[in-house]
């Protein structure tokens, strides 16, 4: 028999069919039980859980977990988020038992966010191979990519995170809300992790503005920020060949807001000119101006900080607009801000994001970056780590 927890579910009745209804506010167990034995073997739980919204989500909000239990314990969970919920109620998971269980229990959690009525649960046995890639990847689905095989774990954790996976022409993507990322090498995984997830270059405006994003890498930084309603441009900076072309792709994924998006396929510096160095094209992240050690040569272009923004930040600053930089470009921060300083663009530019990092020059650091900041009239939140060896975080705004 299935059963709530007191306080937090009411019995109720849903299309004719047993349920019970989460109250608000209320966090723990809306269903649990029914303590049954099962077989040795691979089976999938279906529960069926509706979410009472009543405005379309902007973020995904978690309304809880269901999970399968054996004698109090877990052995397969997945999370509940509206943004699905609201797509469909059906969620599935797959469970695999080694020997025969008593007290087999299929749970539904509430989180108390948002008002859930779930029914009781249902499992059935499937074969050895079906829901193989579930439910990372949805039930029908069989991806192509041996990429997905071999990183079938990571592509779970981000759809516990509340990512859409699913597969095209061009590869395995990441959805979340109507952005769409491709997902091609392991740097992807940390991009995600570090701009949607931990929303480390994430801001909020209610003023007209443009982004400029100044070590683009794959565009997710600049595909993030063209999403938002009061950017009226973005435009994305990044001198290496194979992340440009990634970033060329996933804005094409995104024809929503893709017009809004314009590329430079060359780095910023104090100079104009080529340089040579080596560069990975399977490790995106950490491709410098300085170059690798190891790794492919190639010529890439730079151009001098105030030859390639002077123009887009003064029309930007005549049409009313703010302009906010994000900047992380593995060393070449240091004589990015100098320019700025030097042509006084600084009281012109509203807000900045910068990773710095410490390994480029030992006598240059956020001291470096913060004094002309803090000189022109800027507020600055470091949030740099000491024991953090490699970069370090600062935020700063314009009052």
């Amino acid at each position: 028999m299935f059963k709530t927890e007191e306080d937090i579910g009411t019995p109720t009745k849903q299309n004719g069919m047993d349920a019970f209804q989460a109250k608000a506010g209320k966090q723990g167990f809306l269903i649990f039980g029914p303590y049954v034995s099962v077989e040795a073997g691979r089976y999938m739980a279906t529960f069926r859980v509706s979410v009472n919204h009543s405005a379309r989500p902007i973020l995904p909000t978690v309304c809880g977990w269901v999970d399968v239990a054996v004698g109090g314990q877990t052995i397969a969970q997945t999370m509940l988020y509206d943004t699905r919920l609201i797509a469909s109620p059906f969620v599935t998971l797959p469970f695999e038992l080694s020997e025969t269980a008593t007290n087999v229990e299929f749970r539904v959690i509430t989180s108390g966010r948002l008002p859930l009525i779930a029914r009781f649960p249902t499992f059935e046995p499937i074969g050895a191979e079906e829901a193989r890639y579930h439910p990372a990847f949805p039930l029908r689905v069989e991806p192509k990519s041996p990429f997905i095989l071999e990183h079938l774990p990571s592509f779970r954790e981000l759809h516990e995170e509340g990512a859409n996976l699913d597969e095209d022409a061009v590869g395995p993507y990441v959805g979340f809300g109507p952005l769409r990322f491709g997902i091609t090498s392991t740097d992807d995984f940390q991009l995600i992790r570090e701009i949607l997830l931990n929303n480390e270059y994430n801001f909020i405006t209610g003023r007209k503005s443009i982004f400029i994003d100044i070590g683009m890498n794959a565009g997710l930084t600049s595909i993030q920020a063209a999403y938002k309603p009061n950017v009226t441009a973005v435009h994305g900076f990044e001198p290496f060949e194979a992340p440009y072309k990634k970033a060329l792709m996933n804005i094409a994924r995104n024809s929503a807001v893709r017009g809004k998006i314009h590329t430079y396929n060359f780095g910023l510096s104090d100079f104009n000119g080529p340089l040579q160095v080596n560069e990975s094209a399977d490790t995106t992240i950490g491709n410098s101006i300085r170059g690798r050690e190891t790794g492919t040569p190639t010529t890439i272009q730079i151009r001098d900080t105030v030859d390639a923004l002077s123009d887009i930040i003064t029309q930007a600053n005549s049409r009313g607009e703010n302009v906010v930089m994000k900047v992380d470009c593995e060393g070449s921060e240091f004589a990015i801000m100098k320019r700025l300083d030097e042509a006084k663009l600084l009281p012109q530019i509203r807000s900045f994001v910068i990773e710095w990092h410490r390994w480029w020059n030992p006598d240059l650091n956020h001291v470096t970056l913060t004094e002309p900041l803090l000189r022109n009239g800027y507020e600055v939140f470091d949030r740099s780590v000491a024991s953090n060896l490699h970069a370090g975080m600062l935020y700063a705004v314009r009052g």
